[in-house]
Order: C-alpha cells, then sequence, then structure tokens
C-alpha cells in the first residue's frame, strides 16, 4: 500500500481489494487496542464527601446533576452519548468513503458491499471465517448490485 497526503488526510492507495482489506483491517485492529487501553478514573471520596453530595443532588433538578469525578453535568453527558451513539453510522459512512477510494468502484457497488458489510470490521470478521482462499475470492463476488 502506498501512503499519500492530500489535503491533510492521510489516503492509502492500494493495488487490488485484498489490499484495502489488509490496510482496513490493520486500521481497526490499531483502533480497537488504542481504544482498550484507555483507562477509566474513579474519584474514591470519603464517605462523609459523598453523603453531603447526595443531600445536594436531592435538591437539584435531574438534568443538573453532577454525576463524576470532573463535575460534568448529567444533561451534558446525556448528550454526550447520543452523539456517540451515532458512531455506527459514522463509521459506516467512513468505510463507504475509503471502498469509493478503490479504483472501478461505483456507488452502487459501495452501497451493496456496505448494505451486507456495515463496517470494516464486520468485512474483515467475514475474511476470517472463510476457510481458504477460494471462499475468500467468492465473499465479495455474491453481492449483487446495480439493476436486481
Amino acid at each position: 500500500a502506498k501512503l499519500d497526503n492530500t489535503f491533510g488526510f492521510h489516503v492509502h492507495k492500494t493495488q487490488e481489494c485484498r489490499d484495502t482489506v489488509w490496510v482496513l483491517g490493520c486500521m481497526t485492529r490499531s483502533i480497537s487496542e488504542a481504544d482498550n487501553t484507555r483507562i477509566v478514573v474513579h474519584n474514591a471520596r470519603p464517605q462523609q464527601q459523598q453523603q453531603q453530595q447526595q443531600r445536594n443532588q436531592s435538591d437539584t433538578p435531574e438534568g443538573e446533576r453532577r454525576f463524576d469525578a470532573k463535575g460534568m453535568k448529567y444533561s451534558t453527558w446525556k448528550t454526550l452519548v447520543k452523539k456517540t451513539q451515532k458512531s455506527d453510522e459514522c463509521v459506516g459512512a467512513k468505510f463507504g468513503n475509503q471502498l469509493r477510494m478503490i479504483k472501478g468502484n461505483s456507488a452502487d457497488k459501495v452501497s451493496s458491499v456496505l448494505s451486507k458489510y456495515p463496517t470494516s470490521a464486520s468485512l474483515v470478521q467475514a475474511y476470517e471465517r472463510c476457510q481458504d482462499e477460494e471462499e475468500e475470492c467468492a465473499l465479495l463476488a455474491g453481492v449483487r448490485w446495480g439493476m436486481k
């Protein structure tokens, strides 16, 4: 795979689909590993402070409750959760854009692949389930696109 820098984005140019799947698999693994190494810090407070905080929360409307060590408002956290729930859609859109970069892929082909494999991880998992090279070659060959 050849790496270019276009408009500040790192673009991997590959010769064939296998190379693309390999690059996407490496990216997925590195993202997963980075995500698994995150550490959640819990602020252990003395019991007296926790009781005081519970009393204060009972006087505060639900949307303004503070629930973590950094004092983030519950309503702010809830908004962040709603934004991140859309992340699967974002991952799918990015995967679609990556597929569009492969020479010869049309919007119809990409749409058909995305309907069967919504993320790069799902496509890589499908390839990993294949028993031999023949199955791997037939994996995307079976995806129908265009006029049905």
